[in-house]
C-alpha cells in the first residue's frame, strides 16, 4: 500500500492495473524474473559507471573502492547513482508499474530524514566508542577538496546504488513471492554478503552488517515504501563515518576531514573493518532497525506471502503520518 502525492493508491502499487494476458508477459512480470532482470540491470548499470569515469580518467582506480580523492569521483559517484536510477527505471517499464519508490512530494522531507537519522545514528556510536576511550581525534586530516569530493562520489553512488537493487529489488520482489519476514531476512543476509569481499571483512563482519544494516534498512523501506529515506540514511552513514569521523567505511580507508586514533579490542572499536564491525554498532544499530520495524508494523506494512488469501480488500490507505520529520 502506499500514499502518493496525497491521493489515494491501489494496495499494491507493483500490480499493473491491467492484467498481462499473454503467457510470456506474465512469465516476465512474474517476480522471481523481475528480481533477476533487476540485478542484471543493476550490473549493467555499475559497468557502464566504471567505463565512464575510466573515460574520464584513464588512469582512475578501475577496482574497488573506486576513489583517488580526485575530484572526478564526484562525478563518477554522480553518475552511477543515475545508471542506477536509470536501470531501475526499465525495469519499471518491463514490470508495467509506475516507479513509485522515487514519487511522493514530500521526498525532500523522507531523504532529509533519512540523512538525519544515518548521520545522528554513526554521531551516537562514534560518541559511544569515544567516551569508552577507544576513540579521539588527533589532528586535521590531508583530505582536500579531491578527498570531499570522493568521499561524497562514494556516498552518492552506494546510498543509490545499493539501495535501488538490495531494497528496491531484492526486498520488493522477494516480499511479493514470499512476504515481508522473509524478504526482511534475505535481503539482510544478502546485504550483508555483498561485503564479504571488501577489504578487511571476516564473516563476522558480514554477519554484523545483515543484522544492523539490513534489518534497519529493510524496516524503514518497509516503514515509507519509497527509497528516498533509505538513500539518504545509506549515503550520510557512510560520509559521516568515513569523511568527518576518519572510520573505515566497510573496511576500506578513505579520505578525511580529521585524524582519528582508535584503539583497544576489536570487539569495540571494529578492528581494521572499522566501528561497523563492533558490538556498540550491532547492539545500537539494531536497536533503531526494531525500533522502525515496530513502527512499520503498528502502520500495517507487513505483507503477506503471494500464496496467502487475502482475508479482506485493502484497496485504499489513509494518508501516513510521516514518520522521519
Amino acid at each position: 500500500m502506499s500514499w502518493v502525492d496525497g491521493s489515494t493508491q491501489l494496495a499494491d502499487p507493483d500490480m499493473s492495473a491491467t492484467p498481462p494476458q499473454s503467457l510470456a508477459m506474465r512469465i516476465i512480470r512474474f517476480p522471481l524474473t523481475l528480481l533477476i532482470l533487476g540485478c542484471v540491470f543493476y550490473l549493467a548499470s555499475q559497468v557502464a559507471a566504471v567505463i565512464v569515469r575510466a573515460w574520464i580518467n584513464p588512469n582512475a582506480a578501475l577496482t574497488p573502492p573506486f576513489f583517488d580523492a580526485n575530484p572526478v569521483d564526484l562525478v563518477y559517484g554522480i553518475v552511477a547513482a543515475a545508471l542506477s536510477v536509470l536501470g531501475y527505471w526499465l525495469l519499471c517499464l518491463v514490470e508495467g508499474r509506475k516507479m513509485v519508490d522515487f514519487a511522493g512530494w514530500k521526498w525532500g522531507r523522507e531523504l532529509t530524514g533519512g540523512m538525519i537519522l544515518g548521520g545522528g545514528l554513526i554521531l551516537l556510536l562514534t560518541g559511544f566508542v569515544a567516551l569508552m576511550g577507544n576513540y579521539r581525534i588527533s589532528g586535521w586530516g590531508h583530505s582536500g577538496w579531491g578527498g570531499l569530493a570522493a568521499m561524497l562520489g562514494l556516498a552518492i553512488s552506494s546510498g543509490v546504488g545499493e539501495e535501488v537493487v538490495f531494497r528496491g529489488v531484492i526486498f520488493r520482489f522477494t516480499e511479493k513471492m514470499l512476504g515481508s519476514w522473509f524478504a526482511l531476512a534475505f535481503s539482510a543476509g544478502m546485504f550483508g554478503l555483498l561485503h564479504i569481499g571488501n577489504a578487511n571483512a571476516t564473516w563476522f563482519s558480514s554477519a554484523a552488517i545483515a543484522i544492523e544494516a539490513g534489518i534497519l534498512l529493510g524496516a524503514l523501506y518497509m516503514l515509507t515504501r519509497r527509497l528516498w529515506a533509505v538513500i539518504g540514511f545509506h549515503a550520510a552513514w557512510n560520509f559521516m563515518q568515513g569523511w568527518v569521523f576518519d572510520i573505515p567505511v566497510s573496511g576500506n580507508k578513505t579520505p578525511a576531514l580529521v585524524r582519528a586514533d582508535i584503539s583497544g579490542s576489536d570487539w569495540m572499536t571494529g578492528g581494521a573493518f572499522g566501528l561497523e564491525a563492533s558490538v556498540p554498532a550491532l547492539i545500537i544499530a539494531t536497536a533503531a532497525g526494531l525500533a522502525i520495524l515496530r513502527f512499520a508494523v503498528q502502520r500495517g506494512q507487513v505483507r503477506r506471502p503471494m500464496w496467502v488469501k487475502k482475508d479482506r480488500p485493502e484497496a485504499i490507505e489513509p494518508p501516513p503520518v510521516n514518520p522521519l520529520i
